[in-house]
């Protein structure tokens, strides 16, 4: 006896097939117990397409009672509307627009696996940045043009991560997505600068993408050749036999050809955009679009379902969508070797992309940082076109100018002050373009020999502050001053005393301009180096200067030692400042140090064999444009008695005798000084007194100048500091303040140009009475 069994699965198909609508539920299910003859000639036909499945089936459950069969449905795609074409009862339009969307699936997946492999969609890889972003650092990152208002190079704000850029934006984005993606630190002193994280988020996101974008795929392949396989279940035909249109009997050879070359095509496909979508994730660098990026890509592989979905006529999706599943047998060894196939095909797919495209982009993201941030990234450069010569400047650090300076916060100013310039604190506008661009580019020394200001000498502390004075001049020394003092960190300074301890610094040359006699500008021996134009000084203290040194006697005094290697000191160490020099490198320091330590020893006598200095070539004496003449401390060794017009020189250098011929061949009117120095001419006041009229005019008196004397001293005249002892005590400051009463004078030759009086005459011995008579004698 033979035993078929029909199992439920079966059921509702075979009762189809053989149109068996009215066999009650025990005829079906029966068992028949027949001899192999009988039961042949009693047994339901089953449609020849499912004979392998019926056969195979009984078979296996009989022998192992282990196997199964899993339905394999037509999913609702394109691809399937081939297997009921002619079967729908669709009219010949919806046949044709069914084919045309056929062919749009298929030209769209193409279409997009094609783009998809193209280098112009991957895009640039990572290393191909290297170069590039080399030549931005040798070219651009250090160009002192970029350098900000808080001296801040170009390179360490884009390696900062300056969100504030105006230029090299594109560095900052690729520098952006380098962090986020490795975990790097934007601060250079950080540990983690140039070193990933253990577990950098981007990698590890990147293969989690990649792994879910290989599911994608295997999902699309493995519901491909389920559907190949299915297909292998279906009896071959002349033609294609569907039942009740549900049910697939027979399938024609170029029907079942055409369906193995659109699944051969989906497999093609799904490669493709296996290999492009893996290497179009590992290379988003960008975290937030990693997965944005892996569900895009499985939207591709839907392209068949969204138009099936969306465009396809309705009698054709219910053609497809009512097609009966064909069984295909899965056994026990068949689903695990499938589940550990995806597994490692998964693995390996991922493990390969890691090595292959996930640490070679890390890789290359490292080696873009260090091309662009690597080692020092504070100093900016510049090429001087005149000399061919290549300039250097350190530059501030970004996180150190992360306070407001003193630029910023005047800028900060102007942006909540009203359009009023009385407002302004920091900043004077000007109304005209070319004001604008005068004051944008004038230097200290323009602006202390402005006619406004170069004969002034006082401090302008009453103009800073004198609300009824509003003037353009005065409101900008307002702004000065406002600049100086909060430059200085004494922004509750309320003037020129408050800032007497800056007078000295290099940097002070605004604070010199504004206050000059606080600062010495006017007294020809506090802080010497400063006392010039292109320092602070103005003209109009200048000359009160030099009026102070024409009244000295004209001799080196001990005064010189103290003053001269002070100044020393400074002029060497500033004259190879302004030249650019390095004031410690060994040569310069070598040079440097045997001039000074020659002045320490000789004083002012070393100017017969050291007359000039070695960097500038400036004498000494006459002083420059940078540094004050030193005449009037030496004015003996630089030759004032010979030539007193040299500039510095003391008044009482020169010769005391009239020289009325000359003064009358020069003038053509005036015959005896006495004449010049009266009246309306005052020859005394001008340049020419000292030539011509230098006795009548008494330049070469040795007198007491108590006017000059430090108000700290503890004494008011020259007679109370000579009873304190201070002439034997200080031979610096009374040979100058204190000539006549310490008598100075008269230790030196030619020192005091005056005649003895009367009583002191040698008449008995040379014959006459004073000295005109002795002049009129010879």
């Amino acid at each position: 006896m033979a035993r078929i069994a029909v199992e439920p699965l079966l059921d509702r198909s075979v009762e189809r097939c053989l149109d068996l609508d009215e066999v009650d539920a025990p005829a079906q299910a029966q068992v028949m117990e027949e001899s192999p003859g009988d039961a042949a000639a009693h047994m339901p036909v089953v449609p020849v397409a499912w004979g392998p499945f019926v056969d195979n089936f009984g078979k296996t459950a009989a022998a192992t009672g282990e196997d199964m069969y899993e339905p394999v449905p037509f999913t609702e795609s394109t691809w399937n509307v081939i297997v009921v074409l002619g079967f729908a009862q669709a009219s010949r339009l919806d046949v044709a627009i069914a084919l045309l969307l056929v062919c749009l699936s298929a030209s769209m997946q193409i279409v997009f696996a094609s783009i998809a492999l193209s280098p112009s969609f991957l895009g640039a890889r990572f290393k191909d940045l290297v170069n590039p972003a080399k030549s931005w650092r040798l070219n651009t990152a250090h160009d002192h043009t970029f350098l900000d208002l808080a001296g801040v190079s170009l390179a360490g704000r884009v390696c900062s991560g300056d969100s504030s850029l105006v230029y090299s934006n594109e560095q900052l984005s690729i520098l952006t997505r380098i962090n986020q993606y490795l975990q790097l630190e934007w601060e250079p002193t950080s540990e983690n600068f140039m070193v990933p994280s253990p577990l950098p988020p981007g990698p590890i996101l990147c293969m989690l993408c990649i792994s879910l974008w290989v599911l994608y795929v295997c999902c699309e392949l493995r519901s491909t050749f389920m559907c190949v396989e299915a297909l292998a279940y279906v009896r071959r035909g002349e033609v294609t036999a569907i039942v009740s249109r549900t049910l697939l009997t027979a399938i024609s050879r170029s029907r079942l050809g055409a369906l193995y070359g659109v699944n051969a095509l989906r497999v093609c496909i799904c490669l493709a955009l296996l290999v492009s979508g893996t290497q179009w994730l590992s290379q988003t660098t960008s975290i937030q679009d990693l997965i944005l990026n892996s569900v895009a890509l499985g939207a591709l592989l839907d392209v068949d379902r969204i138009i099936f979905a969306g465009m396809m006529p309705v009698r054709m999706q219910t053609a497809v969508t009512d097609l009966e599943a064909i069984p295909v047998k899965y056994t026990r060894k068949r689903s695990s070797a499938e589940a550990a196939i995806v597994l490692v095909f998964t693995g390996a797919v991922a493990i390969l992309s890691y090595i292959f495209l996930v640490n070679p982009l890390c890789e290359g993201m490292l080696a873009v940082k260090k091309q662009m941030c690597g080692g020092n990234t504070d100093f900016v450069v510049a090429h001087n076109l005149q000399t061919d010569l290549f300039e250097g400047m350190f530059s501030n650090n970004f996180s150190s100018s992360a306070d407001l300076t003193l630029l910023n916060l005047a800028v900060q100013d102007a942006t909540v002050f009203s359009r009023d310039p009385l407002d302004a604190k920091y900043i004077t506008f000007h109304s005209q373009q070319s004001i604008f661009d005068l004051w944008r580019s004038r230097d200290v020394e323009s602006v202390t020999t402005d006619p406004l200001s170069s004969n002034h000498c006082s401090d302008f502390d009453a103009m800073l502050y004198a609300n009824a004075d509003t003037t353009p001049w005065s409101r900008r020394l307002r702004i000065m001053f406002n600049l100086v003092k909060d430059r200085l960190g004494r922004a509750q300074a309320a003037g020129c005393a408050d800032l007497r301890e800056f007078c000295g610094m290099k940097e002070s040359n605004l604070l010199r301009y504004l206050c000059p006699v606080t600062c010495g500008c006017s007294s020809p021996y506090t802080d010497i180096i400063w006392r010039v134009p292109r320092h602070g000084c103005t003209p109009g203290c200048l000359s009160k200067a030099e009026e102070v040194i024409s009244e000295y006697a004209c001799r080196d005094t001990t005064i010189a030692l103290g003053i001269l290697n002070e100044t020393m000191h400074q002029w060497f160490h500033w004259s190879l400042l302004e030249l650019g020099l390095d004031a410690d490198h060994t040569l310069s320091h070598q040079i440097r140090s045997g001039y000074v330590d020659t002045f320490e020893k000789y004083g002012c006598a070393a100017l017969d064999w050291r007359p000039r200095d070695p960097f500038t070539n400036h004498l000494f004496c006459e002083g420059g444009a940078m540094l004050p003449p030193l005449a009037h401390i030496c004015p003996v060794s630089c030759k004032c008695r010979h030539d007193p017009d040299n500039i510095g020189c003391p008044k009482s250098c020169t010769s005391c005798k009239d020289d009325e011929v000359g003064l009358s061949r020069e003038s053509g009117k005036l015959s005896t000084c006495a004449e010049a120095s009266s009246g309306s001419f005052r020859i005394c006041e001008q340049n020419a007194g000292k030539t011509y009229c230098a006795s009548t005019c008494g330049l070469c008196s040795c007198k007491d100048k108590e006017s000059y004397l430090p108000a700290d001293l503890p004494f008011q005249n020259c007679a109370d500091a000579k009873a304190a002892g201070m002439c034997e005590a200080d031979t610096e400051l009374m040979p100058f303040h204190c000539a006549a009463t310490c008598e100075f004078c008269v230790s030196q030759v030619n020192a005091s140009c005056t005649d003895v009086d009367a009583a002191s005459f040698p008449s008995a011995e040379v014959g006459v009475a004073d000295c005109m008579e002795l002049k009129a004698e010879i």
